[in-house]
């Protein structure tokens, strides 16, 4: 079966064209036997673990944002609470002096509504206990006269009738006792009926008026202490915008301006003095050099083979020749955005942590991360490019009797530069580096 397998990858090979005459060219690789080193390898960027993030914290007047009046020079070492930023504060100024003179008004309107209101509880006080009380004890003196004057009409009248006068006059007299005891009667009626509309009605009225004065006095001192509130806050607010121009440092560290493809509330604008940032803007970043790591993207094929704690070497593109001890201290679990819907190309973050950096290494630098795996002897070796896909197995191209011809391998690790070859090539046989380049040629 697996000789069908071959005749049959080789007959598809030539079917496609991929065998024809050539020479060899400076794109042969001779395949080797010997040691295979397995690890993993990838590129990535230094940067610090434990560095912290300054961003702008306050609101912009302008679309723009707010300028960068001074900022501290890239690579200063600072200490906790030394000046990193200034900004632009000077439209916050002009806004807080307009907001003073407001508040200052709102305090002597709700100053002057208190002493409104103060006045209708007394005016309400003062009709409660004082004119009222005097208004129903007037009407009650009012009908204790008329009941006196009732009562002394009626003993005259009494009298007139039982000792009647002779000769002229007497009937007018006695009229006249009846008449003033009608009056007196009279006189008692509206007494009371003055009491009692005032009870049942003026009393009530003035009452509903000082209740309306006294609720509109306390709805406006509400008001106004209310929007003396809000200019408050207001007020509040900008103190904390203009506190927020001057940006010290949360910790020690060293100053690195932010790169504005890595935050995504940057938008891409220089961090320089004249330039403006927006809210939440990654200004800088003060980073501990003593704890620095590497960000790699590594391939899918490879993830299974990495542990935390795994030792690492790292070559910093700078200092060529030059390996600092490390170990793979994260691995994050999903492909990254960019590759995470590709079918064949996912890679996956690892961090490699530097044990011992040295103070010439700066956030930002590209290095090269070796991973090693194990070490295989004696084992056959081609360049990872010599191997290509065909129908679902690998071939490389051989060139043997004066001819490039596919021949099928099955293939063991790579470490991403070199494959090793189980089956198929022997060492020392010539294959295409890049079998691309050949496959584009004329027979």
């Amino acid at each position: 079966m697996a000789r069908y397998w071959l005749l049959a990858s080789a007959a598809v090979c030539f079917l496609a064209g991929c065998q024809w005459k050539a020479a060899p060219s400076p794109g042969v690789f001779p395949a080797e036997r010997g040691v295979f080193h397995h690890e993993v390898n990838a590129r990535g960027t230094v940067f610090a673990a434990s560095g912290a993030e300054v961003r702008c914290e306050v609101g912009g007047q302008s679309p723009e944002g707010t300028m960068i009046l001074e900022i501290v020079p890239e690579g200063t070492r600072v200490e906790k609470g030394d000046l990193l930023v200034e900004l632009d504060s000077s439209a916050f100024k002009e806004e807080r002096l307009q907001e003073q003179l407001q508040c200052s008004r709102l305090r002597a309107e709700v100053a002057e509504a208190e002493n409104e209101l103060e006045k209708v509880r007394l005016s309400f006080q003062e009709y409660l206990e004082g004119i009222a009380p005097e208004h129903k004890q007037a009407s009650e003196h009012s009908i204790f006269s008329a009941q006196g004057a009732l009562e002394r009409a009626e003993r005259e009248l009494e009298s007139a009738k039982k000792n009647p006068k002779r000769g002229d006059g007497t009937v007018e007299d006695l009229e006249a006792r009846q008449f003033d005891v009608e009056l007196a009667r009279r006189e008692l009626e509206r007494a009371k009926a003055s009491l009692e509309s005032f009870e049942k009605f003026t009393k009530k009225r003035r009452l509903k008026e000082l209740e309306g004065e006294l609720a509109s006095a306390e709805a406006k001192v509400r008001a106004k202490r209310q929007e003396e509130e809000i200019h408050a806050g207001l007020l509040e607010r900008i103190e904390q915008q203009i506190a927020g121009c001057t940006i010290t440092a949360p910790s020690p560290g060293v100053v690195f301006y932010a790169d504005p493809q890595r935050g995504s509330h940057d938008d891409g604008s220089v961090i320089a003095e004249g330039s403006f940032v927006r809210r939440r803007q990654a200004i800088l970043r003060l980073s501990r050099l003593e704890e620095l790591s590497v960000r790699m993207e590594v391939r899918e094929a490879d993830m299974p083979l990495l542990r935390k704690g795994m030792p690492a070497e790292v070559y910093l593109d700078g200092a060529p020749g030059q390996m600092l001890a490390g170990e793979v201290a994260a691995i994050h679990p999903y492909p990254t955005r960019a590759t995470r819907l590709s079918d064949s190309n996912k890679r996956y973050d690892v961090v490699v942590a530097i044990s011992r950096p040295t103070s010439e290494i700066r956030p930002g630098v590209t290095a090269e991360v070796s991973v090693p795996i194990a070490a295989l002897n004696d084992v056959v070796q081609v360049p990872a490019s010599a191997v290509y896909a065909v129908n679902g197995g690998n071939c490389c191209l051989v060139f043997r009797g004066g001819r490039w011809q596919p021949r099928s391998v099955k293939i063991g690790p790579s470490n991403g530069s070199m494959t090793v070859i189980r089956e198929g090539i022997e060492a020392g046989e010539e294959v295409a580096i890049h079998p691309a380049v050949f496959q584009s040629k004329k027979p």
